[in-house]
């Protein structure tokens, strides 16, 4: 297990404030800019007079053998206060990403040619942003062409940020910048392999002993991803084509755990017994996942049978129309945009889920110059 000591290292404009900071919020979101919000003991009004929008900030958070930099971006707001006699400056500060939202497009554009991940580079990469975007950061798959017949509007109005996001919703990725290996990144990946990539780490819910101290989850069909149908005119042949999403898989009844059951045994016979009725009757019950999940129809599409294609794709990460919360020791290992095995809970609800968000709080519990003490703690937002 880590050392219990927390760490906080805070670099502004690339001097260290840490001893200064009472506490530090970094989210960390799979389609949302990340954001950290630092709140700085400012006895003396020094970071009043100093800190301004436009000014770049480094968190480095964790444990005392084990921390890394979960956030690099510019200040965006900066607020001093006084509060119960205490002066303070909360530093609002968002990553790179949102340097790309300053930019809109004009209507007299001329529409992208080009692969998709070709026109991704060529807008990320239009000024320095202040990340990195590499060629193995970008890999759509698949990755059109389009061409003269069939360009890519830059849809005025939007920024290049809100462009981006279009474009990864449209074919099943995740656009955003991420700090790796020393620097801000710039990414455009698929959904599917974020899913695909090993698990961050597992948690076991157990009582008394664990991890993961709190997690609340259910099921909500209606907020799972919506089966789509639409139909559209084929240009070649100019007969209606008609498709759909594939049909759910019907859901498996709750199977029975043995160790449950065990404890329950230990018990009483008589909850043993009401557990397995229970379990009979949950199989009984379990309806086709198609009754529940949203059927939409999207109509008057234009002809293109690629466009359909596209939007009938389902969002693989809430396909079960599964949402959790909890709140987790501290760990830094934990990122949104990956996958994270929960054990110990329903068994129904058992294995791998996505982090769609992810929030690391760190707060002082001395005060400035004293030994540092504090909490450490990670709150995450799960579907699946």
């Amino acid at each position: 297990m880590a050392d219990p000591t927390p760490f906080i290292s805070v670099r502004w404009q690339g001097g260290e404030i840490g001893g200064m900071v009472q506490s530090v919020n970094v989210e960390d979101h799979d389609r949302l800019i990340d954001r950290a919000r630092i709140v700085v003991d400012d006895p003396r009004e020094v970071a009043g007079h100093i800190v301004d929008v436009g000014q770049t900030v480094q968190v480095d958070l964790g444990w005392s053998d084990d921390h890394a930099i979960l956030f690099e971006g510019e200040v965006t707001r900066a607020v001093p206060e006084t509060t119960g006699g205490r002066r303070r400056v909360t530093i609002t500060a968002l990553d790179f990403g949102v340097r790309l939202r300053r930019h809109e497009r004009s209507r007299d554009d001329p529409p992208y040619r080009g692969k998709l991940s070709e026109i991704v580079r060529r807008i990320a990469s239009a000024r320095d942003y202040g990340f990195v975007v590499g060629p193995d950061n970008i890999k759509p798959d698949p990755d059109p062409e389009f061409t003269e017949d069939n360009e890519l509007p830059r849809r005025s109005g939007l920024n290049d940020w809100d462009f981006l996001q279009q474009l990864a919703v449209e074919h099943d990725c995740r656009a955003f910048v991420e700090f790796n290996e020393g620097t801000s990144k710039f990414y455009f990946v698929p959904t599917r392999t974020l899913l695909d990539g090993e698990p961050m780490g597992m948690l076991h819910q157990c009582p008394g002993y664990t991890q993961l101290l709190d997690f609340r989850y259910q099921r909500i069909a209606s907020g799972a991803a919506p089966a789509y149908a639409t139909s559209c005119v084929d240009p070649s042949s100019g007969q209606t084509v008609s498709a759909s999403a594939p049909t759910p898989e019907p859901t498996a009844p709750p199977p029975a755990s043995a160790d449950v059951r065990s404890r329950l045994a230990e018990i009483s016979d008589t909850d043993a017994l009401a557990y397995d009725a229970g379990v009979e009757a949950a199989g009984r019950a379990t309806s086709n996942p198609s009754d529940q999940v949203p059927q939409l129809f999207l109509p008057g599409l234009p002809s293109d049978p690629a466009l359909a294609e596209r939007l009938l794709r389902r969002d693989p990460t809430r396909v079960l129309g599964l949402v959790g919360e909890g709140t987790a020791r501290g760990t830094v290992r934990f990122r949104a945009k990956g996958r994270l095995t929960l054990e110990g809970i329903a068994t129904w609800a058992e294995g791998d889920w996505y982090v769609a968000r992810v929030n690391h709080l760190f707060t002082r519990t001395s005060g400035a110059g004293q030994a540092l003490a504090g909490t450490y703690r990670t709150r995450f937002v799960a579907t699946r």
